[in-house]
């Protein structure tokens, strides 16, 4: 468990999950989370439940570590919230995203922000071990 440092309680790294709730493949254990007072219970419901979310969906939003993410995770939030409020279409929503993330790339500038994006999700790499 991590508790402080560069990570913060920003969990969802290999060595969080505990090896019973992540098919083996986590490297973590419950330990920490038992001596701050967790439930055995809950602390593996909740990590079993967040690794199925990080690594067993059908798709993921990867957690953007570029310049200019917060624009573009805003933009993103307001337009898929707005389609779901139906204060926007999906379509309009998408469209309003597009136009919104082109202004986000010109600003921030797109050769460099490629660079940034494919350097974060290991671009042309093996990858990590738990994905294989």
């Amino acid at each position: 468990m991590t508790y402080s440092g560069w990570d913060g309680i920003d969990f969802g790294k290999i060595y969080d999950f505990p090896p019973e709730i992540s098919n083996g493949k986590g490297t973590g254990s419950i330990k920490g989370y038992l001596d701050a007072g967790w439930d055995k219970e809950d602390v593996l419901n909740f990590l079993s439940a967040c690794w199925q979310n990080y690594y067993e969906m059908d798709a993921y939003q990867e957690f953007f570590r570029i310049p200019g993410a917060p624009q573009f995770l805003n933009s993103l939030d307001i337009h898929i919230n707005n389609a779901l409020l139906g204060t926007e279409t999906p379509a309009a929503a998408l469209a309003a995203t597009e136009i919104e993330w082109n202004k986000i790339l010109d600003t921030f500038g797109r050769d460099g922000l490629k660079i940034y994006y494919q350097q974060m999700v290991n671009y042309g790499q093996e990858p990590p071990k738990y994905m294989k």
